[in-house]
């Protein structure tokens, strides 16, 4: 599920906005909360609690605030998420792009316009969702980024998943299981019966070991040099 966010300073086009967001959501079974806001100081006292919305609807005309420089701020703060402007003029519509908003889109608003933006953005988070896993980690969901994994040990029940920063976490799964899912990318091989590893983070390798890109080492289960040799060369090959 993920967060949608409008800021306008007439409750009447929120109201508006938030009818064709929920018809969307209805029409199509997506999964989105929608937060509303009635100023940009209101929209950022939110943010700076920890309130990060996933999509920005933000009017750009309000009364004494302006929504491009409102955008400019969040954009330098590190906000990296998908700002869309709406709005009763096209005049600021360079300004827009220049902070990297994914729509310029003027009232009176068309929802036609609306949901095939929003159908453009879904099919993004979906393939964006795809590069990650979630697991119940220390008692607690995570999410874990899969470009992080260097390579993944089994030991009985549990796996042992090496990241790229040094760390590693234990999760209570099976091996097939956890390989079923990230045998999909093309940089994950099986080493043997309790190894895969990333491919995309071998360093060098040997009849012995794998170096990976953090230096961390990786002892070679007797039989796998050569499979793995293969793959590796047929990975950066291809």
């Amino acid at each position: 599920m993920y967060k949608i966010a409008v800021c306008d300073d007439e409750q009447k086009e929120i109201d508006k906005i938030v009818a064709y967001l929920k018809k969307y959501r209805a029409h199509n079974k997506v999964n989105f909360e929608i937060e509303t806001f009635l100023s940009i100081s209101e929209l950022f006292c939110c943010i700076n609690k920890g309130y990060i919305p996933d999509i920005l609807l933000l009017d750009i005309y309000m009364q004494k605030e302006d929504g491009v420089q409102a955008a400019k701020k969040l954009r330098k703060a590190g906000f990296h998420n998908t700002i869309i402007f709406i709005t009763t003029s096209k005049e600021h519509a360079l300004e827009a792009y220049g902070v990297n908003a994914a729509q310029y889109l003027v009232k009176p608003l068309d929802s036609e316009k609306l949901f095939a933006l929003l159908d453009e953005l879904n099919k993004t988070y979906e393939k964006e969702a795809e590069k990650y896993m979630i697991f119940r980690i220390d008692g607690m969901l995570q999410r874990i980024l899969l470009c992080d994994i260097i390579y993944c040990e089994a030991q009985k029940n549990y796996q042992y998943i090496h990241f790229v920063d040094g760390s590693k976490k234990k999760i209570r799964i099976t091996m097939t299981a956890l390989y079923n899912h990230v045998s999909k990318w093309s940089e994950f091989v099986k080493v043997g019966c309790s190894y895969f590893v990333n491919l995309s983070h071998i360093k060098s390798l040997n009849s012995k070991e794998v170096t990976f890109s953090n230096g961390k080492m990786l002892y070679l289960p007797r039989g796998t040099y050569a499979s793995l040799k293969e793959l590796y060369f047929e990975y950066y090959c291809n």
